[in-house]
Protein backbone atom coordinates (compact mmCIF):
# COMPACT_ATOMS: atom_id res chain seq x y z
CA UNK A 1 0.00 0.00 0.00
CA UNK A 2 0.76 3.93 -0.89
CA UNK A 3 0.52 6.68 1.40
CA UNK A 4 1.36 8.86 -1.88
CA UNK A 5 -1.96 10.84 -2.37
CA UNK A 6 -1.08 13.21 -5.30
CA UNK A 7 1.99 15.70 -5.88
CA UNK A 8 2.96 18.42 -3.40
CA UNK A 9 5.74 21.54 -4.46
CA UNK A 10 8.50 22.14 -2.61
CA UNK A 11 6.78 25.77 -2.01
CA UNK A 12 4.19 23.98 -0.11
CA UNK A 13 6.36 21.88 1.81
CA UNK A 14 8.59 24.58 3.09
CA UNK A 15 4.99 26.59 4.13
CA UNK A 16 3.75 23.36 6.35
CA UNK A 17 7.51 23.97 8.06
CA UNK A 18 9.85 21.93 6.46
CA UNK A 19 13.06 24.75 5.86
CA UNK A 20 16.38 22.39 6.60
CA UNK A 21 18.79 24.00 4.77
CA UNK A 22 21.44 21.81 3.40
CA UNK A 23 25.29 21.97 3.41
CA UNK A 24 28.23 20.77 1.56
CA UNK A 25 30.19 17.92 2.00
CA UNK A 26 32.79 16.31 0.02
CA UNK A 27 34.66 13.00 -0.27
CA UNK A 28 38.45 12.94 -1.41
CA UNK A 29 39.09 9.95 -2.86
CA UNK A 30 41.89 8.06 -5.44
CA UNK A 31 39.77 9.00 -8.10
CA UNK A 32 39.42 12.87 -7.15
CA UNK A 33 36.42 14.65 -4.96
CA UNK A 34 33.30 14.02 -5.11
CA UNK A 35 31.15 16.62 -3.58
CA UNK A 36 27.05 16.16 -1.82
CA UNK A 37 24.44 18.22 -0.26
CA UNK A 38 23.63 17.02 3.60
CA UNK A 39 20.71 17.55 5.25
CA UNK A 40 20.61 16.90 8.86
CA UNK A 41 17.74 15.18 10.87
CA UNK A 42 17.25 11.88 12.65
CA UNK A 43 16.81 8.27 12.13
CA UNK A 44 18.52 6.23 9.33
CA UNK A 45 20.03 7.97 6.99
CA UNK A 46 19.32 8.73 2.60
CA UNK A 47 21.63 8.70 -0.21
CA UNK A 48 20.15 10.12 -3.27
CA UNK A 49 21.76 9.27 -6.77
CA UNK A 50 20.49 11.67 -9.35
CA UNK A 51 19.96 11.15 -12.92
CA UNK A 52 21.79 12.37 -16.22
CA UNK A 53 21.92 16.04 -16.97
CA UNK A 54 21.16 16.88 -13.09
CA UNK A 55 23.48 17.22 -10.02
CA UNK A 56 22.36 17.22 -6.28
CA UNK A 57 19.95 19.81 -6.36
CA UNK A 58 17.61 17.72 -8.69
CA UNK A 59 16.86 16.31 -5.38
CA UNK A 60 15.80 19.28 -3.16
CA UNK A 61 12.21 18.64 -3.05
CA UNK A 62 12.07 15.13 -1.82
CA UNK A 63 15.10 15.86 0.92
CA UNK A 64 13.23 18.96 1.95
CA UNK A 65 10.83 16.97 2.88
CA UNK A 66 12.17 13.85 4.92
CA UNK A 67 13.19 14.01 8.59
CA UNK A 68 15.90 11.85 8.37
CA UNK A 69 19.73 12.32 7.54
CA UNK A 70 19.86 12.95 3.72
CA UNK A 71 22.74 13.26 1.35
CA UNK A 72 22.16 13.77 -2.22
CA UNK A 73 25.30 12.91 -3.83
CA UNK A 74 26.92 15.38 -7.26
CA UNK A 75 27.63 12.25 -9.46
CA UNK A 76 31.09 11.81 -11.13
CA UNK A 77 31.14 14.72 -13.49
CA UNK A 78 28.69 16.84 -11.80
CA UNK A 79 27.89 20.04 -9.86
CA UNK A 80 30.74 20.19 -7.98
CA UNK A 81 32.34 16.79 -8.40
CA UNK A 82 35.32 16.30 -10.27
CA UNK A 83 35.01 14.60 -13.62
CA UNK A 84 36.04 11.33 -14.36
CA UNK A 85 39.83 10.94 -15.87
CA UNK A 86 40.08 7.25 -16.59
CA UNK A 87 37.48 5.00 -17.82
CA UNK A 88 34.04 5.61 -18.40
CA UNK A 89 31.23 7.25 -16.82
CA UNK A 90 29.23 4.02 -16.59
CA UNK A 91 28.27 2.23 -13.51
CA UNK A 92 30.61 -0.40 -12.97
CA UNK A 93 33.80 2.14 -13.82
CA UNK A 94 32.70 4.77 -11.32
CA UNK A 95 30.70 2.55 -8.51
CA UNK A 96 33.50 2.13 -6.28
CA UNK A 97 34.19 5.97 -6.59
CA UNK A 98 31.12 6.33 -4.66
CA UNK A 99 31.31 3.54 -2.84
CA UNK A 100 34.16 5.02 -0.71
CA UNK A 101 32.69 8.47 -0.94
CA UNK A 102 29.41 6.72 0.32
CA UNK A 103 31.78 5.21 3.42
CA UNK A 104 33.00 8.97 3.89
CA UNK A 105 30.27 11.03 4.12
CA UNK A 106 27.47 8.49 6.01
CA UNK A 107 29.52 6.04 7.62
CA UNK A 108 26.64 3.84 8.10
CA UNK A 109 24.20 1.52 6.76
CA UNK A 110 21.19 4.44 4.36
CA UNK A 111 18.60 3.56 2.10
CA UNK A 112 19.56 4.27 -1.28
CA UNK A 113 17.28 6.41 -3.63
CA UNK A 114 18.48 6.72 -7.21
CA UNK A 115 16.67 8.46 -10.39
CA UNK A 116 17.51 7.22 -14.14
CA UNK A 117 21.70 6.72 -14.45
CA UNK A 118 21.39 6.98 -11.04
CA UNK A 119 19.43 4.08 -10.24
CA UNK A 120 21.75 1.80 -11.83
CA UNK A 121 24.95 3.43 -9.97
CA UNK A 122 22.61 3.16 -6.56
CA UNK A 123 22.68 -0.85 -7.97
CA UNK A 124 25.99 -0.73 -8.38
CA UNK A 125 27.57 0.91 -5.20
CA UNK A 126 25.02 -1.47 -3.40
CA UNK A 127 26.70 -4.13 -5.01
CA UNK A 128 30.34 -3.46 -4.52
CA UNK A 129 29.66 -1.95 -0.72
CA UNK A 130 26.63 -4.06 0.42
CA UNK A 131 27.07 -2.90 3.91
CA UNK A 132 25.81 0.59 2.92
CA UNK A 133 22.73 0.11 2.28
CA UNK A 134 19.73 -1.16 3.96
CA UNK A 135 17.28 -0.65 1.10
CA UNK A 136 17.01 0.48 -2.79
CA UNK A 137 14.61 2.40 -4.28
CA UNK A 138 15.05 2.77 -8.01
CA UNK A 139 13.24 5.93 -10.09
CA UNK A 140 11.70 4.90 -12.99
CA UNK A 141 14.48 3.13 -14.17
CA UNK A 142 15.67 -0.95 -14.06
CA UNK A 143 18.89 -3.00 -15.81
CA UNK A 144 16.41 -3.48 -18.70
CA UNK A 145 16.85 0.07 -20.01
CA UNK A 146 20.41 0.00 -20.53
CA UNK A 147 20.61 -1.63 -24.45
CA UNK A 148 17.69 -0.45 -25.37
CA UNK A 149 18.32 3.33 -24.53
CA UNK A 150 21.91 3.47 -24.99
CA UNK A 151 22.57 5.33 -28.17
CA UNK A 152 19.87 8.04 -27.25
CA UNK A 153 20.56 8.70 -23.97
CA UNK A 154 24.24 9.08 -24.70
CA UNK A 155 23.70 11.45 -27.55
CA UNK A 156 21.37 13.37 -25.58
CA UNK A 157 24.47 13.47 -22.49
CA UNK A 158 27.21 14.18 -24.55
CA UNK A 159 25.43 17.76 -26.15
CA UNK A 160 27.49 19.73 -23.61
CA UNK A 161 27.30 21.97 -20.40
CA UNK A 162 23.85 21.61 -18.53
CA UNK A 163 23.82 24.43 -15.77
CA UNK A 164 21.85 24.23 -12.64
CA UNK A 165 19.88 26.88 -10.96
CA UNK A 166 22.23 27.39 -8.54
CA UNK A 167 24.94 27.56 -11.21
CA UNK A 168 26.60 23.93 -10.53
CA UNK A 169 27.61 22.76 -13.56
CA UNK A 170 27.12 19.26 -15.05
CA UNK A 171 30.07 18.13 -17.67
CA UNK A 172 30.55 14.67 -18.90
CA UNK A 173 31.66 12.70 -21.63
CA UNK A 174 30.05 9.85 -22.13
CA UNK A 175 30.57 6.10 -24.38
CA UNK A 176 28.01 3.77 -25.56
CA UNK A 177 27.13 1.32 -22.86
CA UNK A 178 29.08 -2.17 -22.42
CA UNK A 179 27.31 -4.48 -24.20
CA UNK A 180 26.80 -6.73 -21.31
CA UNK A 181 25.38 -4.09 -18.69
CA UNK A 182 22.16 -5.15 -18.45
CA UNK A 183 22.70 -8.80 -18.17
CA UNK A 184 25.58 -7.76 -15.44
CA UNK A 185 23.05 -5.47 -13.48
CA UNK A 186 20.59 -8.14 -13.47
CA UNK A 187 22.84 -10.29 -11.98
CA UNK A 188 23.18 -7.61 -9.37
CA UNK A 189 19.72 -7.48 -8.68
CA UNK A 190 19.73 -11.45 -8.26
CA UNK A 191 22.19 -10.84 -5.27
CA UNK A 192 20.66 -7.91 -3.49
CA UNK A 193 19.16 -9.02 -0.33
CA UNK A 194 17.88 -5.64 1.07
CA UNK A 195 14.49 -4.42 0.19
CA UNK A 196 13.82 -3.22 -2.84
CA UNK A 197 10.99 -0.81 -4.46
CA UNK A 198 10.34 0.69 -8.39
CA UNK A 199 8.95 3.35 -8.69
CA UNK A 200 6.94 4.04 -12.55
CA UNK A 201 5.96 6.87 -13.93
CA UNK A 202 2.03 6.14 -15.29
CA UNK A 203 2.77 7.93 -18.62
CA UNK A 204 6.77 6.97 -18.67
CA UNK A 205 7.95 4.69 -21.59
CA UNK A 206 11.02 3.93 -20.02
CA UNK A 207 10.54 0.60 -18.00
CA UNK A 208 8.69 -2.04 -19.54
CA UNK A 209 6.17 -4.79 -18.94
CA UNK A 210 9.19 -7.11 -20.56
CA UNK A 211 11.13 -5.79 -17.85
CA UNK A 212 8.79 -5.69 -14.54
CA UNK A 213 8.21 -9.67 -15.99
CA UNK A 214 12.21 -10.07 -15.43
CA UNK A 215 12.44 -8.39 -12.59
CA UNK A 216 9.22 -10.36 -10.85
CA UNK A 217 12.13 -13.97 -11.48
CA UNK A 218 15.49 -12.22 -10.58
CA UNK A 219 14.13 -10.42 -7.25
CA UNK A 220 10.52 -11.73 -6.70
CA UNK A 221 10.15 -10.03 -3.74
CA UNK A 222 10.74 -6.09 -5.17
CA UNK A 223 7.79 -4.10 -4.81
CA UNK A 224 6.62 -2.11 -8.07
CA UNK A 225 4.50 1.39 -7.65
CA UNK A 226 3.16 2.97 -10.54
CA UNK A 227 3.11 6.88 -9.57
CA UNK A 228 0.26 8.42 -11.42
CA UNK A 229 0.24 11.20 -13.32
CA UNK A 230 4.01 11.04 -13.70
CA UNK A 231 6.20 10.68 -16.64
CA UNK A 232 9.82 9.93 -16.13
CA UNK A 233 11.38 12.45 -14.07
CA UNK A 234 9.32 11.36 -10.81
CA UNK A 235 11.56 13.01 -8.87
CA UNK A 236 10.49 17.06 -9.54
CA UNK A 237 7.33 16.08 -10.78
CA UNK A 238 6.14 14.00 -7.91
CA UNK A 239 8.19 14.36 -4.96
CA UNK A 240 6.01 13.38 -2.40
CA UNK A 241 6.10 9.74 -4.02
CA UNK A 242 9.85 9.24 -3.14
CA UNK A 243 9.25 10.72 0.41
CA UNK A 244 6.52 8.36 0.83
CA UNK A 245 8.46 5.40 -0.76
CA UNK A 246 11.76 6.20 1.63
CA UNK A 247 8.68 6.35 4.53
CA UNK A 248 8.02 3.12 4.33
CA UNK A 249 11.45 1.57 3.54
CA UNK A 250 12.30 3.07 7.39
CA UNK A 251 9.27 1.45 8.71
CA UNK A 252 10.63 -2.07 7.14
CA UNK A 253 13.62 -1.77 8.33
CA UNK A 254 13.10 -0.38 11.54
CA UNK A 255 10.19 -2.64 12.10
Amino acid sequence: MSCYTGPRSERQMIKNGNTRAPRRRAAKTERGTLSALVWEGEGTPCVLFHGGFENAHAWRAAATGLEQPVVALDLPGCGHSDPVTTGTYWPADIAHWTAESVRQVVGSPAHFVGFSYGGLLALSTADIYPGSVCSLTLVDVIPGVCQRHSQRVVQALNRGLYMGPDGDTCISKWTPVPADMGETLWGVMRRLRVPTTLLVGEHSKVVLDSDLEILRQVSPDSEVRTIPGCGHNIPCQAPDAVICAIEQMEKRVRY
